[in-house]
Formats: C-alpha cells, sequence, structure tokens
C-alpha cells in the first residue's frame, strides 16, 4: 500500500515537473519581464520628451508667427503713415494751386446785377472758381 502511494507520487512529480517551472527558471522570467518594463518605461518617457521637444518647436513656430504678424502690423503702419504723408503732401499741393488760382483772379471794375445779387461779381473769372470748387 505504501509502496502504491510512493509511487503514484514518484509518477505526480514526474508529470507536476512539465507543468511546474523551476525557480532558476522563473526567476530568469522575472527578470525578463522586468527587463521589458524597463525598456517600455524607457520608451514611453521618449515618447513624453518627443512630446515636449514637438510642444516646444510649435511653440516656437507660434511665436515666430506672432512675430512676423507684428512685423506685418509695422509694415502696415509705416504704409499707412507714408500714405497720410503723401495725402498731406498732395493736399498742401492743391491748397497752394488753390492759393494760386485766386491770387490770379482779377475783380473787373465792372458791377452787374444776377439773381438779385448785388456786387462785384468775378466775371472774368467765374470759370476758374468753378473749375476751383469743381477740384
Amino acid at each position: 500500500m505504501v509502496s502504491t502511494l510512493i509511487r503514484y507520487f514518484e509518477w505526480v512529480a514526474f508529470f507536476h515537473s512539465f507543468f511546474v517551472k523551476h525557480p532558476e527558471v522563473r526567476e530568469r522570467e522575472r527578470e525578463r519581464e522586468r527587463e521589458r518594463e524597463r525598456e517600455r518605461e524607457e520608451r514611453e518617457r521618449e515618447r513624453e520628451r518627443e512630446r515636449e521637444r514637438e510642444r516646444e518647436r510649435e511653440r516656437e513656430r507660434e511665436r515666430e508667427r506672432e512675430r512676423e504678424r507684428e512685423r506685418e502690423r509695422e509694415r502696415e503702419r509705416e504704409r499707412e503713415k507714408r500714405e497720410r504723408e503723401r495725402e498731406r503732401e498732395r493736399e498742401r499741393e492743391r491748397e497752394r494751386e488753390r492759393a494760386e488760382i485766386r491770387k490770379n483772379i482779377r475783380i473787373p471794375k465792372k458791377k452787374f446785377k444776377m439773381w438779385g445779387c448785388s456786387g462785384y461779381l468775378r466775371v472774368a473769372g467765374i470759370q476758374k472758381i468753378a473749375a476751383f470748387f469743381r477740384n
């Protein structure tokens, strides 16, 4: 009876050896698992660093775009300033021309009435005046 039990347990141990891993094998597997975990963490950290670099590049691009917009606004302001200056210059030129026209207009000595208005009318310069107000 006892020998049968012993044989039975020997067979159980024999078959069990196929399914149960040796402690050293288990230790090697744990070591491999730890190594894989370390590699995974390293890749994750690398991805995180890459994302951070990408964010930094994006921020830099955004700053560059902002600087470009600022330069564009500055150019636009300069352009507007030059345009206003040109407009003022044109206005001064027109004013000079008008002053010249006013100087050239001669008031005739003849007095004549027109539509109930009395006084000296600029008969000779009426076309000049009309041209002056048209401009």
